[in-house]
């Protein structure tokens, strides 16, 4: 662990009146703070929850941006959405979140404070690695990322200081490891977007990969309409040091699913099909649908395997078409 050095100016002494003496040098811990302690994770949970069950009783994207931010919020108004449209009598079962177990909570200077924090959605049998940020001193604590552990996934162990905070890192750091969090990320768009790339050949064939690709088969056998889809990556901002020197990296990748529907033809979503609470009435002439998907990336260090994508959360987040 890189030990931080404060350089100190050297000043010409002066004389003082008798009595005072000079200021004492602040120690580093009372220049930084823990984001988080696990009495504030826990308040934070309880606040989240109690929020999270109102939004749900009503498909209220309003209330659940008093608890949510970002590509995350998205996410779940796209499900209240989907939701509201597909299955209006049934209003969304809220399963609470318990926990938490691990926190990873990292030492700043000022604000925005993040910290990550293992939860378990007990009723569905999912663990998530949710993330939650706060911008200054008059804005709450907001969950931003909420992915959930791919079931033969392991969380891995996080490196802290001698205090038992976390230990950041920037998304341009490659020290010690394969690439850096903001390489591996897009280049891993890359890959889900171009099945031939060489690119493939760094990365593990993980669950979401394959989730993925099964989908563009599919999509790909439609008759009548032609399919094409597209990967893009949002900015990376959080990444956190592992025990074993590795990384791990949170990130939201763009997806956009496009459709051309040959001339004659007619394309329309059946079931529970999410596409078509946005497009219920199918299309004739070309459709366009978004989603994002939030991903946990584990970046081993250099010369000890493959990133690997252990978890994700997704959903769409916009459509249309004609």
């Amino acid at each position: 662990m890189k030990r931080i050095v404060v350089g100190m100016i050297l000043a010409s002494v002066v004389s003082m009146p008798a009595g005072c003496a000079l200021p004492h040098r602040k120690h580093l811990d009372d220049l930084t703070k823990v984001a988080a302690a696990r009495s504030t994770a826990a308040s934070v949970l309880l606040a989240y929850d109690s929020v999270r069950a109102d939004a749900d009783a009503h498909w209220s994207d309003s209330t659940l941006a008093q608890v949510e931010g970002g590509p995350l919020l998205h996410i779940d108004a796209g499900a209240y959405l989907v939701s509201f449209r597909l299955t209006p009598d049934e209003p969304i079962e809220t399963t609470p979140l318990s926990g938490p177990g691990i926190v990873a909570s990292p030492r700043f200077g000022s604000y925005p404070l993040w910290f990550a924090a293992e939860l378990r959605v007990p009723a569905a049998g999912i663990t998530r690695m949710s993330l939650f940020a706060r911008e200054k001193t008059t804005t709450p604590w907001r969950m931003m990322y909420g992915p959930e552990i791919a079931g033969d996934a392991t969380l891995p162990e996080f490196r802290t200081d001698d205090q038992g905070a976390a230990v950041p890192v920037s998304p341009s750091d490659a020290d010690g490891v394969v690439m850096s969090p903001a390489r591996a990320c897009r280049d891993y768009a890359r890959v889900l977007q171009t099945r031939s790339s060489p690119l493939g050949r760094d990365f593990a064939h993980d669950t979401f990969l394959q989730q993925m690709r099964s989908i563009q088969d599919s999509q790909a056998k439609l008759s009548y309409a032609g399919f094409r889809q597209t990967w893009s990556l949002l900015p990376v901002r959080y990444a956190l040091r592992l025990d074993d020197g590795g990384v791990l990296v949170f990130a939201t990748l763009v997806r956009t699913d496009r459709y051309l529907v040959e001339p004659g033809g007619y394309l329309r979503w059946t079931g529970n099909a999410t596409a078509k609470a946005y497009l219920p009435g199918g299309v004739q002439h070309w459709a366009r649908l978004r989603y994002y998907h939030q991903i946990l990336m584990e970046i081993p260090p250099a010369g000890a395997g493959k990133p690997v994508v252990i978890g994700q959360y997704g959903g769409v987040v916009s459509g249309a078409g004609s």
